[in-house]
């Protein structure tokens, strides 16, 4: 196909080929840049050695704009590759699709690899970015003969390696009639040496070969909401900040904005998830949020890009288990129960601590108010002293999450929203952390981190959790427990009182349904019973002051 050598010379692929014919040998392998302009090389061969490929050897070589089919007959031959065979020094693989099937009846370790067989040096770099590799390994006659084979690279061996995939995809075709499927120890994207540097960013896959690597990806044909900006055109695949185009279909993370990533220097399954909890829409409403559609296991960390304001109060629906160390950035509360104080007149709504006195539990599927402490982020430190080091995603709802607690009369509910709510007309439900809706009576837009009565217009985002009246009739605050049916008698103010897992008041805040603001008055002082004092006690004891407990000496 190319003669050997070519060191630092580039060959260019005028009309689409056919041969069965090598590109290097060991002693002279081919050192150049091939730019395939975007033709297709269609490569078959029987093999009679090891490192079989359509560039059998390269060394500091870039391939690039090239669609590869064909198949390798590989017999009992190890280290084929359906791009490249044996290779050394600094290589570049850019916009390439490879097609290639691979036929292989080794028993046992075959370490063959969709686009590169073998990578062997140090001190050097791997990049590959914008490729495709659709085509498949398989063992003609016998399922799970074959092992450690990999889906980019089979295999890799040196020091001080570096190991870059960018915008790329593993979609292999599938096993059927005399293509049977391999067995274990193989890899959907690369051979986990742990010598390399691996760097990944947005690659995905539609199926796994052995052990998942990269994100799992779903598919549209329409740009799905969670795709974000362009950002790079390699040529065949069109980058996005979360997936990419390429032949007409979308690739995004299969969950949503919960990116799933399997990370590529483990041997074992283990995936970093991060949760988008900001609108990456930038319109106003996302219309995204997570879909976890099974359960997602050995999730080793999970990141929670979602910012919150020191001191105020947030809600929060996550869809893991999670024991808590007090590291998590602040402390979270269930709803306990709505009721109505007739000696403070007022209608109070009690948060408290979930779990026992010793520790604090998180349920999946459970919506929580959050209160930050110093920090501005919520962290979860703790997966990595839970059973395994690990949590587990649990499938969620568009709209789930009612909170177990006892309510009064069942007149409100505590409910939680994956996917974000809006509300077409007025409503009885009160929530924290609106982007963009109004007030009630729509005087004013409603900002992250209020709590406030929903009218027309108004929407939450996802992840979010809102208070909901459900009773027949409306309460009227000022009449005690007299109801009356116009909505307008819904509270306008609601205490909110957060309750420690041992049950000790910890902080009172005034919610106004009217304004939407949630405050933890400086001035005022409160007994641990909930009663507001008319200035600082000078009786010794413990009392709550700007949403803190002080102790009076």
């Amino acid at each position: 196909m190319v003669a050997d050598g070519f060191s630092g010379k580039t060959v260019k692929l005028a009309t689409s080929v056919g041969s069965s014919e090598m590109a290097g040998t060991s002693g002279h392998p081919f050192k150049g840049t091939f730019d395939g302009q975007n033709y297709t090389l269609t490569f078959n061969r029987t093999a009679a050695e090891d490192f079989c490929a359509p560039f059998h050897y390269i060394n500091g070589a870039t391939i690039s704009n090239l669609h590869v089919q064909g198949t390798i007959t590989g017999g009992n031959y190890e280290r084929l590759g359906g791009l490249v065979g044996h290779s050394e020094g600094n290589i570049t693989i850019n916009n390439c699709r490879v097609s290639t099937e691979i036929s292989t009846t080794v028993s046992g370790a075959g370490f063959h690899g969709g686009i590169i067989a073998f990578w062997y040096d140090s001190n050097v770099a791997c990049t590959v970015t914008g490729c495709v590799y659709d085509g498949l390994i398989y063992n003609p006659s016998e399922a799970d003969a074959t092992t450690y084979c990999s889906g980019f690279i089979g295999n890799l061996f040196g020091s001080n390696l570096t190991v870059t995939f960018t915008d790329c995809l593993f979609a292999p075709a599938a096993y059927g009639t005399g293509k049977c499927a391999l067995g274990g120890n193989c890899f959907t994207f690369v051979y986990p040496n742990s010598d390399p540097t691996y760097n990944m960013t947005n690659c995905y896959y539609t199926s796994i070969l052995g052990n998942r690597q990269g994100r799992p990806a779903a598919t549209a044909t329409v740009a799905p909401g969670n795709l974000g900006n362009a950002t790079t055109d390699h040529g065949m695949v069109d980058g996005y900040e979360n997936g990419f185009l390429y032949d007409g279909n979308y690739y995004t993370p299969k969950y949503g904005d919960a990116v799933v990533e399997y990370r590529f220097n483990d041997w074992i399954e283990r995936a970093d998830v991060t949760i988008n909890g900001t609108n990456n829409q930038r319109t106003g409403v996302n219309v995204v949020g997570v879909n976890i559609t099974e359960e997602v296991g050995n999730i080793k960390s999970v990141t929670y890009n979602r910012p919150f304001n020191t001191a105020q109060a947030a809600t929060v629906i996550l869809p893991f288990n999670y024991i808590c160390n007090d590291d998590e950035g602040g402390k979270f509360f269930g709803f306990k129960e709505v009721v109505y104080d007739e000696g403070l007149h007022k209608w109070v709504c009690t948060m408290q601590e979930p779990g026992n006195t010793a520790v604090t539990t998180l349920t999946a599927n459970t919506p929580y108010l959050f209160m930050p402490d110093d920090a501005t982020t919520m962290s979860f430190p703790n997966i990595s002293s839970m059973t395994g080091g690990v949590v587990t995603l649990l499938p969620t709802t568009a709209n789930d999450g009612v909170y177990g607690g006892a309510t009064t009369d069942a007149a409100w509910n505590f409910h939680g929203t994956y996917k974000g709510k809006s509300w077409a007309v007025a409503s009885n439900d009160y929530g924290f952390a609106a982007q963009s809706g109004t007030e009630a009576g729509g005087a004013a837009t409603v900002e992250a981190g209020q709590f406030v009565r929903f009218t027309t217009g108004a929407f939450i985002k996802p992840m979010r959790c809102y208070l909901s009246y459900v009773g027949t009739e409306a309460p009227a605050p000022a009449r005690g427990l007299t109801r009356a049916a116009a909505t307008d008698d819904l509270p306008q103010s609601i205490t909110v009182r957060l309750v420690s897992r041992n049950s000790d008041l910890t902080a009172i805040g005034e919610i106004d349904t009217k304004t939407g603001k949630m405050t933890f008055d400086s001035e005022a002082w409160y007994t641990l019973d909930g009663v507001r004092l008319s200035g600082k006690p000078s009786t010794k004891g413990i009392y709550i002051n700007n949403g803190k407990r002080i102790v009076i000496k």
